[in-house]
Parts: structure tokens; C-alpha cells; sequence
């Protein structure tokens, strides 16, 4: 325990003031979780994978939502049924598993009216991927983000994600001011010194 004698403002001392340094706290199991959702926080055990979930979830993609939790933590909430199943963020559940976490921050839907809950598993994955890319702005926002030394794979991107797009629009590399971070995320894989780009 550390005694600490504090002075007033005049420099006389006013008051004997005992410290004890507050006990050391072992990680928490839900750590992993953004803290705001941890009171959602469910046992993996009592969570099970949609078996007729129509979006498929490759590898790629797990590695992909594994890195994202690794550097970022899970910030986002399942949504299962009453009795566990998991409706939406199947492929976080997998992810979860993969690196041996025991939680995940889950709220439960009951079926409002039948073909409720399957309806929203549906429309969840599909306003998703009606969304796009602003090309100019995701641009940008990689060229800084390499300044800042982060990685690809804690964006959810490959290098050859950023070299072929889909569909005929646009690459990655098709934009002025990515080219040199590709060349340098190129580099870091291969081993290489990136260019300066002062």
C-alpha cells in the first residue's frame, strides 16, 4: 500500500491519502466483444449454423471475417431463433469457432407470422450485396490506410481483389493514387523495401 501526502495549493500539506492499487484482472472471456454488446453475449454452444442457409460462406470469406475480428474485434449482433439457430451472421459463428472464441452477441427473433424469420434471413443477405463501391472514395481510403500501415486482410481485401474486378468495372488498380499501395502491399508479401512515395 502507498501512502500519499497531498499538498493544497498554498503547498502546506492538507490531508494522508492511502492508495492501494486496484487488483490485477484476468482478460474476460467475452473481451472479444465491443463492450456495448457484451450484456447480448451467448455461449457458442448454444448457437447452431442455419442448415438452410442459401449464402455460402468460403473460405475466403471465414479468413476474411477471422482477420476482421482478430484486429477489430465483433461489433456486430447475430440474429438466431428461439431456439438458437442462427439467422443471421452464420458465417461469423463459423468464423468464431474457427479461433476458439466462446461468445457472440446474439438477439433472438420469434416468427411475427410464418415464413418471418426465413424472409429475413433473405432480405438481410440480399440488401447487402445490392450495395457498391464508390470507387474514387474506396481509392482514397486505401491509399491512407496504407500510409497508416495497415494490412490488406484487416480491410477484407486480397491483393488480386484490388487487381480483378468483377463484372468488367473498374480495379483497384485502375485508379492513380492505389497503384503505388498496391506496389507496396506487393512488396511487403514479397519481402521487398516499398518505394518512397515523397
Amino acid at each position: 500500500m502507498q501512502t500519499v501526502h497531498r499538498r493544497s495549493l498554498s503547498g502546506a500539506k492538507d490531508a494522508v491519502t492511502s492508495m492501494t492499487p486496484p487488483p490485477k484482472t484476468k482478460p474476460g472471456k467475452d473481451d472479444h466483444i465491443h463492450s456495448s454488446l457484451r450484456h447480448l453475449a451467448v455461449p457458442l454452444e448454444k448457437l447452431k449454423s442455419d442448415p438452410h442457409n442459401p449464402r455460402v460462406h468460403d473460405k475466403k470469406n471465414i479468413r476474411a471475417i477471422m482477420d476482421s475480428i482478430r484486429t477489430h474485434g465483433v461489433y456486430q449482433v447475430l440474429v438466431a431463433t428461439e431456439d438458437g439457430t442462427v439467422i443471421r451472421g452464420n458465417g461469423t459463428l463459423a468464423a468464431a469457432r474457427a479461433l476458439g472464441l466462446t461468445s457472440l452477441p446474439v438477439v433472438r427473433q420469434a416468427a411475427s407470422r410464418p415464413g418471418a424469420q426465413e424472409a429475413l434471413k433473405i432480405a438481410d443477405n440480399r440488401t447487402a450485396e445490392l450495395a457498391s463501391w464508390d470507387h474514387a472514395i474506396l481509392g482514397a481510403e486505401l491509399f491512407a490506410l496504407r500510409d497508416l500501415d495497415w494490412n490488406l486482410p484487416d480491410l477484407g481485401f486480397e491483393i488480386d481483389d484490388l487487381v480483378t474486378a468483377p463484372h468488367g468495372s473498374p480495379t483497384v488498380r485502375d485508379w492513380d493514387c492505389v497503384d503505388v499501395a498496391i506496389e507496396h502491399w506487393q512488396n511487403l508479401t514479397r519481402g521487398k523495401t516499398p518505394r518512397s512515395t515523397d
